[in-house]
């Protein structure tokens, strides 16, 4: 039997202070509305009606009305902007953000390392001001009794701060590493990581063990740390915290980190810093596995006005899309799936016409446990109603190389002596009870949602979908305990069992057997605003409905599992 255990991975990033740090104004009254955005690559064969115009302009021509709307970014914040370079004076540090207009205010305090478990700032009583986009720390005045860190005999301290926009919101913090005394000088800083990331084999033996699930921690409600520009800090910090704190060998976060929906890759890597900001302490000591959900977007917006009328995700593949940034700052497995190329919807035989579902889905395993890992937002275009004419997948839709690859993973996963139980994640529930009734596997039982590619619908609707997902997990599995989900902002727990009510009035397609009792567990109140339970018509399967934050514990031992 094969236990796994856990390796550190150098996801490290080292600030180098050379560079200088580049900041817009960040006003909405001065902004213009979109920026146009031109185009230097081949548009995908999978997409229809997308063109460029004599400029080299990329729009969407509506089929029936023949009204072009162009592909706009709206400016956030980006993440390159905040590798800041303070510069060491005799009294402390000074930020040149180069950006006139820019007000705000920068937290800061000593971080203390020997002996602290959890190294966090600790913030000084009186902050920096940001005016017209610069402002000065006066390292000084951490002497005497605000040293901690006893930087005044040694010269080498950790300095931590937060930078906080002039309408109240956090946006981004970091730390900077300083040397000397008079004057000051900035030195080389890790900002990001290490991680613990992947888990390997390295024993025979089995024993008991815990891991803890949870999704959903974009940006909350209450102010404060709930968002720290995308974000819900406070909780998935909180969260974390209890989870290493249990024991958890590893814990599984199905997507939705961030709110994200953004146009510009460098908006949300923003994003997803805050998020690996905010579990950075724990996730030295215990491996997050992450993996994506509808949030984690990042698309191409066709407005008119400041109106967005179609979204799609944007290309090259290799660069701009969802995907390929979330594969940046994650570190999963790489599965044998590739994409949705040469599926016998594949418009182009000899070109790559889809995202790479590297990192995205893949399968692991701890000790006797096997997780599977999907995802239901590849190739992801928000707006599900002019997904026929600008092509796309709909939210909730497992296309059909991801469907084969899970039914080939099962399988292998059957015949493997070494695991006993098998979970499958993914961000949408097969079945929605509180928040997403209208989307999800669902669609309110409308089953004519699907995918278009090259224009063309494919041939299963999202009910169909659904049905053989469920097929694979349960009836061609023995092994598989439950589906783990996301999207909705609560904690639930469902029965699935045959005969209980799961289509819409007038099903003309046959109704699939269920063979054994099955689980689904949606637990995506790990931060996101919450949503209220709605009646549907399985919610007489729904044993348990939580608004509350919630991280799930499973407890395995052997064959047993306990979850609480």
């Amino acid at each position: 039997m094969k236990q796994y255990s856990v390796i550190i991975l150098a996801a490290i990033t080292i600030l180098l202070l050379s560079t200088g740090f580049y900041l817009r104004e960040r006003n909405p009254g001065t902004e213009k509305g979109p920026q146009v955005i031109g185009l230097e690559t081949e548009i995908p064969k999978s997409y229809s009606n997308l063109f460029t115009d004599e400029f080299g302009k990329l729009y969407f021509g509506h089929p029936e009305t023949g009204v072009r709307y162009y592909a706009g970014d709206i400016p956030e914040f980006r993440y390159e902007e905040f590798q800041i370079d303070p510069v060491g004076y005799d009294l402390g540090m000074t930020f040149d953000f180069n950006a006139p207009g820019f007000n705000g205010t920068i937290y800061y305090g000593l971080i203390k390392e020997d002996g602290v478990d959890f190294p966090q700032p600790v913030f000084f009583g009186k902050p920096a001001f940001i005016q017209d986009g610069k402002a000065v720390i006066p390292i000084t005045d951490l002497r005497g009794k605000y040293d901690f860190t006893n930087w005044a005999e040694t010269g080498n301290t950790l300095l931590g701060y937060r930078i906080v926009y002039e309408d109240g919101s956090i946006i981004y913090d970091s730390r900077v590493r300083m040397k000397g005394k008079v004057p000051f000088k900035t030195n080389l800083t890790i900002i990001d990581g290490p991680y613990l990331n992947i888990l390997r084999p390295n024993s025979a033996v089995i024993s008991p063990f815990t891991f803890a699930f949870a999704s959903d921690s974009r940006a909350g409600k209450g102010g404060g740390e709930r968002n720290i520009y995308g974000a819900n800090a406070y909780i998935i910090k909180k969260m974390a915290a209890l989870a290493l704190f249990e024991g958890a060998g590893f814990v599984q976060f199905t997507g939705d980190m961030i709110n994200g929906y953004t146009t510009h890759r460098q908006y949300n890597l923003l994003q997803y810093q805050n998020f690996k900001h905010a579990i950075e302490p724990f996730a030295h000591r215990i491996p997050f596995v992450i993996a994506m959900g509808n949030h984690e977007a990042l698309t191409y917006n066709f407005m008119e006005g400041d109106k967005t009328r179609a979204s799609i995700d944007k290309f090259p593949w290799e660069s701009e899309s969802a995907e390929a940034v979330f594969s940046e700052v994650v570190v999963n497995p790489v599965s044998g799936l590739k994409s949705e190329d040469g599926s016998k919807y594949d418009p182009g035989p000899k070109t790559i016409d889809f995202p790479s579902y590297s990192e995205s889905v893949f399968y692991y395993t701890y000790h006797n446990v096997a997780m599977v890992v999907l995802n239901s937002n590849y190739w992801y275009a928000p707006d599900s109603k002019m997904v026929k004419f600008t092509s796309g997948n709909i939210h909730g839709y497992i296309m059909d190389n991801q469907l084969e690859w899970l039914k080939n993973t099962i399988n292998k996963l059957e015949n493997d002596d070494g695991i006993d139980h098998i979970f499958v994640t993914v961000h949408t529930p097969a079945f929605p009870n509180g928040g997403h009734s209208n989307n999800d596997m669902w669609y309110g039982g409308n089953n004519g949602m699907r995918p278009y590619i090259a224009g063309r619908p494919v041939e299963k609707g999202i009910i169909e979908r659904r049905d053989e997902l469920l097929d694979i997990m349960i009836n061609k599995s023995k092994k598989t305990v439950a589906l783990l989900c996301g999207d909705e902002h609560n904690y639930n727990r469902m029965r699935i069992t045959d005969g209980m009510p799961m289509y819409p009035p007038d099903w003309p397609y046959e109704k699939l057997k269920i063979s054994r009792t099955f689980w689904q567990l949606t637990n995506g109140s790990a931060g996101a605003p919450y949503y209220a339970q709605e009646q549907l018509i399985w919610s007489d399967n729904v044993e348990k409905f939580s608004t509350q934050y919630a991280l799930i514990f499973f407890n395995v031992d052997g064959k047993n599992i306990k979850i609480k």
